[in-house]
C-alpha cells in the first residue's frame, strides 16, 4: 500500500478471470482517486487446459504449442475487446500512473504492453528485449507454479516440466506479431477492425506517453 501511495497510482486494469479474482482478490488502499477496472481476459478453455496436462504427462514439447496458442488464438483472436478496453482507459490523461496486471504479469499483460509499445513506435527488438526482462523473476514464477502443482506431484509432474510456462521467450512474442500480420494485415488494422480502437485513441496514447 505504501508503494501504491508514493507514485499516486490512478488506474489498475486487472486482466484475470472471475475465478482468479475470487481466489486471490486485489487488496487495494482506500483512495478515492484510484480506479480499479476488472477487464477479464479469458484464458484457455477447460479442454485446452486438459491438453496441457496431457502434454506435460506424455509429450512435453506440446506445452510450447499450447503457450503459443494462449498468445495467438486466445488473447489476439478471442480477446480483442479486452485489448481495446485497456487501451481506451490508457488514452485518458487522468489514468496515470497506471498498472496493468494478470496473475503473473508476463503473458496476458505482455500482449497488451507489446501492442501498446508497438503503436508508440518502439522498435520490435526493444519490445522483445523488454518482454524477456520477466525472466529476471524466474525464481518467483517457479515458486508460484510449484505451489499450484502440489496436487499433481503424485502423478510425477514437477515444476521442472513447466519450463515453457515459466520462461518468457522472445520467439513466442514474435510468433504473435506474425500471427497478427498474417491474419489481420497489421497491428493497426487489428486494433481498428477487431479491438475497436480509433486513430484518435492512438494519437491520444502517443500524446500522453511520448516526449
Amino acid at each position: 500500500w505504501h508503494y501504491f501511495g508514493n507514485p499516486g497510482v490512478r488506474l489498475i486494469c486487472d486482466l484475470r478471470t472471475e475465478g482468479e479474482t475470487r481466489k486471490r482478490p486485489d487488496s487495494l488502499p482506500v483512495d478515492n482517486h484510484l480506479r480499479y477496472k476488472h477487464i477479464p481476459a479469458q484464458s484457455l478453455e477447460r479442454s485446452a487446459r486438459w491438453r496441457g496436462l496431457t502434454a506435460v504427462l506424455f509429450n512435453r514439447s506440446r506445452l510450447d504449442e499450447l503457450m503459443d496458442a494462449g498468445y495467438t488464438r486466445v488473447m489476439i483472436d478471442e480477446n480483442p475487446t479486452v485489448i481495446g478496453d485497456v487501451l481506451r482507459h490508457l488514452a485518458q490523461p487522468t489514468s496515470y500512473p497506471a498498472i496493468i496486471h494478470c496473475s503473473a504479469g508476463k503473458d496476458r499483460t505482455a500482449v497488451i504492453i507489446a501492442l501498446l509499445l508497438y503503436i508508440l513506435g518502439v522498435p520490435q527488438e526493444t519490445i522483445l528485449a523488454d518482454y524477456t526482462l520477466s525472466n529476471l523473476h524466474y525464481d518467483k514464477f517457479r515458486a508460484g507454479i510449484d505451489q499450484d502443482l502440489t496436487s499433481l506431484h503424485r502423478l510425477g509432474i514437477t515444476v521442472d516440466h513447466m519450463q515453457a510456462v515459466i520462461l518468457t521467450k522472445a520467439e513466442r512474442l514474435q510468433k504473435m506479431m506474425l500471427h497478427i500480420d498474417s491474419n489481420y494485415g497489421s497491428v493497426e488494422q487489428y486494433l481498428f477492425e477487431k479491438a475497436g480502437i480509433s486513430d484518435t485513441i492512438i494519437r491520444q496514447l502517443q500524446s500522453i506517453l511520448l516526449t
